[in-house]
């Protein structure tokens, strides 16, 4: 038998995980005295009046991002029981009393403040137990039927391993551990594929799972989960909210009522009249069409005038910030051409100019310079071990063959110099600091590649590693499976197949303060052609076109002939003997120098595309190909020719040089 809940919940508890999200929820009728207006992080305050008087500040200054309190910017934040206490913190009595206040603004039953018995978490325990005997999967289950047993899966997740650091903030924050929790109305949101599959486990329909809205947003992965329930008991509203995130992280709300149209028409239950089921501040639906049948009913779309508010309040996200999206801070051109790496990127590149290579570097310095960000690399055509010698290479500013061979050959000497040892010391140092943020994923310990799987490996590395936002590589994109492909022998498909574009589309939804990028072959950049490129990347990418279109497009190319003269009178610093600048015989031995010798290429990355607040442009990039890694800007010619044999390192590098 359950316990009530007065006797497991104490009165802070009870106002931090009931009172306070039912508060959130109803916060302009609460307190009107502020004008509370909704935004896309909260609540905004709109009275002028009285945010001058009792703060002296303007009312969009005066903020509720979070169910505890509010914030007024340059003067800190103010709790509602300190608040209904008419501004000083209560204890003793006058806590019980902001308690019983807060519970009546909120519109909730306080049973833990008043003695009597609790027993939403009696019915939770019951629908749990019901749905571990598996209900019958040929029966449609009705909107509050689907919604507890959404919760009661919810409550099991919780004591899943991936729940685990939810559980430990839990009993680190607010001392609720394992036997407290069972009989509390909390659960986890796992993931939207794990949910799903949760609720088949118990008897739910596949069509039942997909009409419920809420097992299709991903933003909910990892998040707590709750309830609100009416003064019926009946569960009318679900919360999510990320414990383990900002302290002002955006608690989100799913409401139920939603559910009650979309399982109608799962079920093929009949529509009432709009006048019997229309709703105060929900919009009536259409009358039936001639032939009997209904409209479905149209989303509220607000107009610009309540838009306008949504819009300062993110604005008000991003200001003070030097960086929209993800930098990182070695490319230094590439981040004031992008504002920081975010939504979709693609890449595109012919084969061996260091397409793969790029695309590591800068998901490798993106978590090394953003202690908040993971790094997931999907490797469609190199293996994991592959790809780690490469970032190995690169933090050791050791050349690919060094560092797997040793640069000694001799039977009774050791394989590396102290020096060497020393720099593969202090890349694997390195890497166990940002290790924890890394993973790797390629054929063999992700032999059946969707976007879930990668969403679930996403889910797994943010919560082990606290990571608050994602950078994700897919390389290449022509490789994510996408069904039955062409014969073998037959030519490769024209454009991305919808499978893969939709995947990367949905891996990037589910990344929305982190960015995505889409290594995709072009073979028109590999021949160095400079206006046939965008055109096949466009006929590559078709799919991924439209509402689903890149928010940054990069081209990587080899420098063409032009550019090679060029490069090649800066270095040397005169022209031919004839007057007519370098021979092209000149430029190609010059070139063959570079490489063989040197072991760097000359490359372009344009960025050709993007959404506000990303600027076309070019910059050069030096690749020293054998390790693994790009510099921008030429080399320094004065350097070269006084190192005689090697490329000195440039200004901007952040790791170690390979010169001795």
């Amino acid at each position: 038998m359950v316990k009530p809940a007065n006797e497991q919940l104490g009165l802070v508890d009870f106002l931090g995980l009931v009172v306070c999200p039912a508060l959130f929820e109803r916060l302009d009728r609460a307190f009107p005295e502020f004008g509370w207006t909704r935004t896309d992080r909260g609540w905004k305050a709109t009275d002028r009046e009285f945010t001058k008087a009792t703060y002296g500040v303007r009312p969009e200054l005066v903020v509720c991002t979070r169910p505890f309190g509010f914030t007024v910017y340059g003067k800190g934040t103010t709790s509602w029981t300190t608040y209904v206490n008419r501004g000083t913190a209560p204890t003793g009595q006058d806590f019980l009393e902001a308690g019983r206040k807060l519970a009546k603004l909120a519109g909730v039953a306080a049973p833990a403040l008043s003695g009597a018995g609790h027993q939403a978490e009696a019915r939770e325990e019951a629908v749990e137990e019901a749905v571990e005997k598996a209900v019958d999967a040929h029966s449609p289950h009705r909107p509050e039927e689907l919604a507890e047993a959404f919760l009661a899966v919810a409550k099991r997740a919780l004591r899943s391993e991936a729940a685990g650091p939810v559980r430990a903030c839990l009993a680190e924050k607010w001392g609720l551990d394992a036997p407290r929790l069972k009989n509390l109305p909390l659960g986890f949101y796992s993931s939207p594929g794990d949910m799903k599959s949760r609720l088949g486990e118990a008897g739910v329909r596949p069509e039942e799972t997909e009409a419920f809205g809420l097992l299709g947003d991903a933003r909910w992965t990892g998040h707590l989960v709750g309830v609100i329930r009416d003064p019926a008991g009946r569960l009318v509203r679900f919360w999510g909210w990320d414990i383990r995130g900002k302290p002002d992280a955006v608690v989100r709300c799913f409401d139920l009522t939603d559910l009650d149209q979309a399982s109608d028409q799962v079920h093929g239950a009949p529509r009432h009249d709009a006048a019997e089921s229309s709703q105060p501040g929900r919009p009536e639906e259409p009358p039936p069409a001639p032939g009997g049948e209904r409209e479905p009913p149209s989303q509220t779309v607000r107009d610009v005038a309540e838009e306008v508010e949504m819009h300062t309040g993110r604005l008000d996200h991003y200001a003070g910030r030097e960086f929209l999206g993800l930098p990182q801070r070695v490319l230094e051109g590439l981040d004031e051409a992008t504002l920081g790496l975010r939504g979709l990127v693609l890449l595109a590149a012919g084969a061996n100019v260091g397409r793969t290579t790029l695309a590591l570097q800068l998901g490798t310095d993106v978590v090394v310079h953003n202690q908040d960000a993971c790094l997931l690399f999907v490797s469609l055509e190199m293996s994991r071990w592959d790809i780690l010698t490469r970032i190995k290479s690169r933090l050791a500013g050791m050349d690919w063959k060094r560092l797997v061979l040793g640069s000694r050959k001799g039977p009774d000497e050791a394989a590396y110099t102290l020096d060497e040892v020393a720099d593969m010391l202090e890349a694997e140092q390195m890497l166990a600091r940002i290790g924890r943020r890394v993973r790797i994923l390629d054929r063999e310990n992700c032999p059946v590649l969707t976007a879930d799987a990668v969403l679930e490996n996403l889910r797994q590395l943010e919560a082990k590693s606290g990571a608050r936002r994602a950078f994700v590589v897919v390389d290449h994109l022509q490789l994510w499976p996408a069904g039955a492909g062409p014969a073998q022998g037959a030519p490769p498909p024209a454009g991305l197949a919808d499978a893969q574009a939709a995947a990367v589309a949905r891996i990037r939804d589910a990344v929305p303060d982190g960015a995505v990028m889409a290594v995709v072959d072009v073979r028109g950049v590999a021949a160095g052609s400079r206006g046939a490129w965008w055109d096949e990347l466009a006929s590559v990418t078709g799919a991924c076109h439209g509402d689903r279109g890149a928010d940054m497009a990069f081209c990587l190319r080899p420098f063409d002939e032009g550019e090679l003269r060029a490069a090649y009178a800066q270095q040397h610093g005169d022209a031919s003997e004839s007057g007519s600048g370098p021979t092209r015989d000149a430029v190609r031995q010059w070139k063959r120098t570079l490489q063989e010798r040197d072991g760097i290429t000359l490359n372009k990355l344009t960025v050709a595309g993007g959404r506000d607040g990303v600027e076309k442009g070019e910059l050069d990039l030096t690749f020293h190909f054998r390790r693994s890694e790009f510099e921008e800007g030429l080399p320094q010619w004065d350097g070269w020719r006084a190192a005689g044999t090697r490329l000195a390192p440039g200004p901007g590098r952040r790791w170690k040089s390979i010169a001795r």
